[in-house]
């Protein structure tokens, strides 16, 4: 059995998992920030010395900002479209129209208003934002990205601005575009004291981050997210990665404190107990992370990992029956997982349930027959029977068909490798081999 196999894949799938969750948070963010920065850019317009000529369509520009601060976003629009009809060149009538429109969910109207605005003022940046944000909901993301290039290509000096076209690029895996984009970023932060919604910065080094984590450049991720983490020392999320990729280097202590900082800031997600129980069995701290493994399940999240997870510390803290348990609630969820299949008749037949553990053994040599760690167990499990013809022609498959030698040091080799077995049946390994060879 390899308990070491079963927690390092299950945590590149928790980290996957919780990626895609962080992801899923930073776009409602990026929805919900959109509507404050839309604050922001209506309180420029809300004193009438911005350039815009004094004449009648004044009035409904004044009423529709009233109006929309008021939440009356019908009435706000009757207002704006009065003033877009008396005076159709002023660009700002076009953007405050869009900002109308973003509650309303009139994606269509949004889009023929913005790109009227850029046809009033095509070196506002602000109208490809809004059209480019758009079309991502519209989900057209190739419209979107076309419109994101542009607007960088006017303003390079709002943090917002790159934090929605990376999150693009991001959904789309499109990791040398986000380098390309980040550089410019990264020169950005170089060249200009200050960029206007700076409160995105942080996210902004997050989405660089991922990519270079995906290109396997874990160093630059990780000096990223530092710097995200700087920016934003309350975002759990750089936390968590940050501390999974310290795990990885074996950088254990540095892993605990991110993912222990992760969860003082939200303590309520189960994800990052998981994620800090599998640096616990990295670190042989099989109590710590049964105990954060059961938080996780107590926050709700009940998965195959989890329970997989939590099998295998209780394994390694020899209460077998507990671990028999979480392998049949982890065979609920995926009975045709080989590991967790065999991991399960180890833990039987260490409870010394040898015929339940013969019967799970095969279910596993059924899924996967060319596995080292089950055609050893199917072997023992033979012999235990007294099925001696059938155990001969597992030592046969182990010497015809895999790499290794049937001998009775081959669990010592597997062991070396990574697999782990009990001292009872590694006796009975011994034992089986002797009396198949004499």
């Amino acid at each position: 059995m390899d308990p070491r196999h079963g927690y390092i894949l299950i945590l590149q799938y928790l980290k996957m998992k919780y990626y895609i969750l962080g992801m899923l948070i930073l776009s409602a963010t990026v929805f919900n920030s959109r509507a404050k920065a839309t604050t922001t850019k209506l309180a420029m317009f809300g004193k009438m010395d911005q350039g815009i000529k004094q004449d009648s369509s004044t009035i409904y520009y004044d009423r529709s900002w009233k109006l929309y601060k008021d939440k009356q976003y019908e009435n706000a629009l009757k207002d704006i479209n009065s003033a877009i009809e008396l005076n159709p060149d002023v660009s700002a009538y076009y953007e405050v129209k869009c900002y109308i429109l973003i509650p309303l969910k009139r994606n269509k109207e949004l889009i023929e208003t913005a790109t009227k605005g850029i046809a009033v003022d095509p070196n506002n940046a602000s109208f490809y934002d809004i059209r480019g944000n758009t079309y991502y909901f519209e989900f057209n993301p190739k419209a979107a990205v076309q419109d994101y290039e542009k607007m960088l290509e006017i303003d390079q000096t709002n943090a917002r601005f790159y934090n929605n076209y990376l999150k693009v690029l991001n959904e789309q895996r499109q990791d040398s575009d986000i380098i390309r984009v980040y550089a410019l970023f990264e020169q950005a932060l170089k060249d200009h004291e200050q960029l206007k919604d700076a409160n995105f910065i942080g996210d902004v080094h997050f989405y660089a981050a991922l990519a270079y984590e995906r290109m396997k450049d874990y160093d630059s991720a990780s000096a990223i997210y530092t710097k995200a983490i700087k920016e934003n020392d309350d975002a759990s999320m750089y936390y968590n990665n940050r501390g999974l990729i310290y795990n990885s280097r074996g950088e254990i202590q540095l892993g605990l404190e991110d993912l222990s900082k992760a969860i003082a800031l939200e303590p309520g997600k189960a994800g990052y107990y998981a994620n800090r129980a599998t640096i616990w069995m990295h670190n042989k701290s099989y109590d710590e992370a049964r105990k954060d493994l059961l938080k996780t399940l107590s926050l709700g999240e009940s998965s195959l990992a989890v329970y997989t997870n939590l099998a295998t510390t209780y394994m390694a803290l020899k209460d077998y029956t507990s671990a028999c348990k979480a392998f049949e609630n982890a065979l609920k969820i995926s009975p045709n997982n080989s590991t967790a299949q065999s991991n399960y008749a180890y833990c039987l037949y260490d409870t010394g349930q040898y015929d339940k553990a013969a019967l799970a053994m095969q279910r596993a040599y059924q899924i996967d027959p060319k596995e080292i760690d089950i055609l050893v167990g199917m072997l023992v499990c033979h012999a235990k029977a007294n099925q001696w013809k059938e155990a001969r022609k597992v030592r046969l498959d182990i010497k015809n068909k895999s790499t290794y030698n049937p001998s009775q040091l081959l669990l010592q080799q597997l062991i070396k490798e990574g697999y782990s077995y009990s001292d009872a049946f590694q006796s009975d390994w011994v034992q089986a081999i002797d009396k198949l060879s004499r």
